[in-house]
């Protein structure tokens, strides 16, 4: 009896569900705000553009106030929390969107992100930070994030933006599915073509009478009287430090001097050259050899700072900008200001023993982390909408450089616009200090781009980095990796590769570290050759040969 009234009382139920749920299906079309219809091929419309407090165009973006919890990447130097900063007050007002920030430092951010990602707790999005690339496409995968290709026509902004530079839709696109997962900004930065550059001691260059090197040889021998001739003047003929290096976190500083012997060597290319569109791995080539070689007889005559090896950066720069002057030659992004900043002058590439004077060109654009929307957020449209919103005209140059007036300035006779560092320096400020604190560190940077902010940037020539690019540019290496891959599902070659190469890299850079303190003979070449073949350095050429031919082949 039980049985068959709990048999009856089911097929009731299904029966008034059935009924209930046609009669919902004819009631009007009405639904609720975050209610998503049901397209004409049956697939989910915007769960945003459903509710008619979303509007497509204009402002507010929702009449309505809606709040949407974000991550967010805390700029260093920054002494305002994202919710104190008036743009993104202003910015809330205008839109009826209101943000929640979860701010997190950058030496946690990928720590919280994929602590977010395992647990689920996701929050709506990630502005201004991105996913590690290796796991972008593992994420894609299991459904956490919502593809933007519906909403990119509420943002006009980022449609001109992939307009003028395509590779910012190339690297915001999964190859899996060939959708938009990313709302990316792009920073032009001419004035990093050189990354870092060489600089020598002009001050005792002029005191030992000495012109300035053009060769390695010259070099070599400007070095030896920095060491043996008292060059600083000082009476102590045993303080000088002839060239110095850091390469701790870095791996780079000496290998920028690789280029002389035709030599470009980084991480991301498995310190490879290209040359007419062939990789050449570095550390089996005899100019790689030589210019080990070359190192050996910096350390071993004491013309190399013995803890280039070893040291970081603010063990250099004590060594630089130190009471006295100890340091003939280094490579830096930047000099700064103040002690002895006069002292120091722009070595250009020296020619190398096989005739090659070259420096590596860095690049010089950056694609930047705008926005990720996860999959649970109700309002995607919206959060489109609002982050287009930051970068529409002149509020893509606050987002940047924080408001109008405080670190820059513009002419709106020329329409152009520039930082302001002689008004930030009256008011005791520095720029990144402001800009950290105000504004948005990378993130969906597009300040420097005319067409889309109305002004011109016009501060690019008055940064000495670029005049130090510009006279770099008769050497830069014709051929570089090419910028903006697509996000990419990982796969169980890719880890394959990323294991051999751990291998192998860790082999190379102590066999460099052998080399330049203890030299090298034709037994120890050899047996570097054999080592590098066992830990199959032409299994990882070939991969990363394929990868850059898939890239060049796309662009």
């Amino acid at each position: 009896m039980g049985k068959a009234w709990r048999k009856a009382w089911k097929k009731g139920a299904v029966l008034v569900l059935a009924v209930m749920m046609l009669l919902s299906a004819g009631a009007c079309g009405t639904q609720g705000p975050d209610t998503a219809p049901v397209g004409d091929e049956g697939e989910s419309a915007d769960k945003s553009t459903a509710d008619s407090n979303f509007n497509p165009t204009g402002l507010p973006i929702v009449n309505e106030p809606v709040t949407l919890r974000l991550m967010v990447r805390r700029p260093r130097l920054a002494k305002q929390s994202f919710e104190e900063r008036e743009i993104y007050k202003k910015r809330s007002k205008d839109t009826n969107v209101n943000i929640q920030w979860e701010e997190i430092a950058s030496s946690g951010f990928q720590e919280k992100v994929n602590l977010a990602i395992n647990s689920g707790d996701l929050p709506d999005g990630i502005y201004a930070g991105g996913i590690q690339q290796h796991k972008f496409g593992e994420v894609i995968e299991a459904g956490l994030i919502t593809p933007l290709d519906d909403y990119i026509q509420y943002a006009p902004n980022l449609k001109k933006l992939m307009e003028l530079y395509p590779v910012v839709k190339k690297a915001s696109t999964f190859e899996g599915d060939g959708k938009i997962y990313r709302y990316s900004g792009y920073n032009l930065k001419p004035f990093a073509a050189v990354a870092e550059p060489f600089f020598i001691n002009s001050d005792w260059l002029e005191n030992l009478g000495l012109e300035m090197p053009e060769t390695t040889e010259e070099l070599y021998t400007v070095l030896k009287a920095f060491k043996e001739k008292d060059a600083n003047g000082n009476g102590d003929p045993n303080d000088e430090i002839p060239i110095s290096f850091h390469l701790v976190g870095r791996n780079v500083t000496y290998r920028w001097m690789l280029a002389s012997w035709d030599l470009l060597a980084m991480k991301t290319q498995a310190d490879t050259t290209i040359r007419n569109g062939v990789l050449d791995f570095n550390p089996v080539n005899e100019r790689y050899r030589s210019a080990l070689e070359y190192f050996h007889r910096l350390y071993r005559e004491g013309l190399m700072d013995p803890e280039s090896i070893t040291q970081d950066l603010p063990t250099i720069n004590a060594k630089i900008y130190g009471d006295t002057q100890k340091i003939g030659v280094f490579s830096a992004w930047a000099l700064k200001k103040g002690k002895h900043w006069d002292s120091y002058e722009l070595l250009l590439p020296v020619e190398g023993p096989f005739g090659d004077r070259k420096m590596v060109h860095n690049h010089d654009t950056q694609i930047t982390n705008g926005l990720i929307i996860f999959k649970d957020c109700k309002h995607p449209a919206a959060l489109v909408r609002w982050v287009d919103h930051l970068n529409d005209g002149v509020n893509a140059i606050e987002n940047w450089g924080g408001p109008e007036g405080l670190a820059w300035v513009r002419d709106e006779a020329n329409k152009t616009w520039d930082i302001d560092y002689e008004g930030l320096e009256k008011k005791g400020r520095s720029f990144q200090e402001v800009r950290h604190s105000t504004a948005t560190q990378n993130g969906p940077d597009m300040s420097k781009i005319t067409e889309i902010t109305g002004y011109e940037y016009v501060g690019f020539e008055k940064d000495p980095k670029m005049e130090w690019s510009n006279r770099h540019k008769p050497f830069f290496m014709e051929e570089r990796w090419p910028v903006g891959d697509k996000i990419r599902l990982v796969t169980d070659r890719d880890r394959e590769i990323a294991l051999l190469w751990t291998d192998l890299q860790n082999h190379i850079r102590s066999f460099e570290a052998e080399a330049v303190i203890n030299g090298m003979d034709d037994d120890k070449w050899n047996a570097h050759i054999t080592q590098c073949e066992k830990l199959k350095y032409k299994e990882i050429v070939a991969y990363w040969q394929e990868r850059y031919n898939e890239m060049t082949e796309e662009d």
